[in-house]
């Protein structure tokens, strides 16, 4: 009897504990969250529930464009082994679409769905580039968003190298060549252009040889000027020992030389502007130089000796302002001096003194009443002539050589540089006094700048050499074009 009932009561025990495990019978797959989107990228996870273990032949997503699923991409992550979540990508999207996405699994050849989630790509926008003034060889950084592997870049229509496409943030390109000086940067993301609203500048200048100085010799503290009658370059010292007594006159237009003759006494260090020349110092023994006080105005009959200089100038800077002239400095030594002489009664007067020391190594150009210096120390001055007042106004970003730079004014631009053995050249915005660099000339062996001059929006240079070159090489005249490519 007792045996019957241990016997009933352990069957109601394991009776009852097979009444409290039940079976868990859950399956089925999500989609949960998307954790990246891009212009063409899209990383999502998903997550296999079950309360029992299994082995997915297969599990992952399916993309599509279309709700139905017609047309659909797979992301096949392979075999799993139990339930958990997983993570599946696809890139090569089309940016600013619209696309739907779903989980699946395949257990013992069943393809089980999980819920459709629907999305957008982004679409490729751009911020910012720099630098926006170069010149091609250069790399340029492009900032952005969703750019997408296939990005392309142009600067107008010449197609850029893309170096480098990171994080979908930032291009890295290389600058092309180009015919045109200012042109449109353009990004093009799966065939979507994106346009900047700043254009991008080419530094610019291009040059030309247009002509060769008559004859083969290297001028040396010369003068030069120009007005109606043409390009002057002459006097100073023909091959750093010989004095010469004659002017070479070119004609822009027809690309021609006259040899005029000075009647003067042949000088180095002279002053001369369009109108005027004078001072310096000759050679009065073998070696022996001394300071030359002759002042001349030249005219439509040549040149007339006005009344002589009651003072030393030798390499002084000049400059005319209203038919006027103006003369700064000496290197003979002593305190600088400033002088005028007014056409109008044919007098001299004393000016007060300037900021600093100027003479005819120091840069100057002339814009309407404004008359404007670099100093040695780099500083850009204004000289007044009406209200003969100074004022410091910037700095010359340039290198200064060995002084004897070049200063032009072409419309609202100077242009500023090739300081002996320098071949930087600097444009200066005469409204903004900003500068921006400019292609630089063919290099010379320890140059120097014989003359300058402007016509028709040109500069015109004339180049030597210091020292004395293998072969007859005269110097020669460049055509420089500052908007050139």
């Amino acid at each position: 009897m007792r045996n019957i009932l241990s016997y009933a009561v352990l069957a109601v025990f394991f009776l009852g504990m097979g009444c409290d495990q039940v079976e868990d019978d859950t399956l089925l797959v999500q989609t949960e969250e998307l954790l990246f989107v891009s212009g063409d990228q899209v990383r999502v996870s998903g997550r296999v529930i079950s309360g029992q273990s299994l082995l997915l032949e297969d599990h992952g997503f399916y993309l599509s464009e279309n709700a139905d699923f017609s047309s659909s991409k797979v992301i096949s992550l392979g075999a799993k082994d139990g339930p958990g979540r997983f993570i599946g990508e696809m890139s090569g999207l089309n940016a600013g679409s619209d696309y739907f996405i779903q989980s699946f699994m395949n257990l013992k050849g069943e393809v089980i769905f999980g819920n459709v989630v629907e999305f957008t790509t982004l679409s490729a926008a751009v911020d910012s580039f720099a630098p926006n003034f170069a010149v091609p060889g250069e790399e340029m950084i492009i900032l952005g968003r969703n750019f997408t592997a296939d990005t392309r870049v142009f600067f107008g229509e010449e197609p850029a190298e893309v170096l480098e496409v990171r994080l979908e943030s930032l291009i890295r390109v290389r600058i092309p060549a180009s015919q045109v000086r200012v042109v449109a940067v353009r990004v093009i993301s799966q065939g979507n252009e994106l346009v900047f609203d700043e254009p991008f500048e080419y530094q610019s200048g291009s040059v030309e040889l247009v002509s060769e100085f008559p004859e083969a010799i290297r001028l040396k503290d010369n003068v030069f000027f120009q007005n109606p009658m043409g390009f002057w370059i002459g006097l100073g010292l023909a091959n750093g020992s010989e004095f010469i007594s004659y002017f070479q006159r070119y004609q822009p237009e027809s690309n021609q030389w006259e040899k005029i003759s000075f009647l003067g006494d042949p000088r180095s260090f002279a002053f001369a502007t369009e109108q005027y020349l004078g001072g310096g110092e000759l050679e009065v023994a073998r070696e022996q130089l001394e300071p030359e006080f002759s002042f001349y105005r030249l005219g439509e009959n040549g040149f007339q000796r006005l009344e002589d200089l009651d003072f030393v100038s030798r390499d002084s800077k000049a400059f005319e302002v209203n038919g006027d002239l103006y003369l700064l400095g000496s290197q003979i030594g002593g305190p600088p001096y400033f002088r005028k002489y007014e056409a109008s009664s044919g007098s001299w007067s004393v000016l007060p003194s300037p900021p600093e020391l100027f003479n005819a190594s120091h840069v100057h150009f002339v814009k309407d009443q404004q008359v404007y210096l670099i100093s040695s120390e780099n500083t850009l001055w204004t000289y007044h002539v009406q209200s003969e007042t100074w004022a410091e106004v910037g700095q010359y970003p340039g290198t200064l050589g060995l002084g004897y730079g070049m200063g032009q004014v072409i419309g609202e631009k100077a242009y500023v540089g090739l300081y002996r053995r320098s071949g930087e050249l600097w444009e200066l915005d005469l409204n903004t006094l900003e500068w921006k660099s400019k292609n630089s000339l063919p290099p010379i062996p320890q140059a120097l700048l014989v003359g300058h001059f402007q016509h028709d929006g040109f500069l015109y240079l004339m180049r030597g050499s210091e020292v004395p070159l293998p072969g007859d090489l005269p110097m020669k005249l460049y055509k420089y074009d500052p908007e050139g490519i």
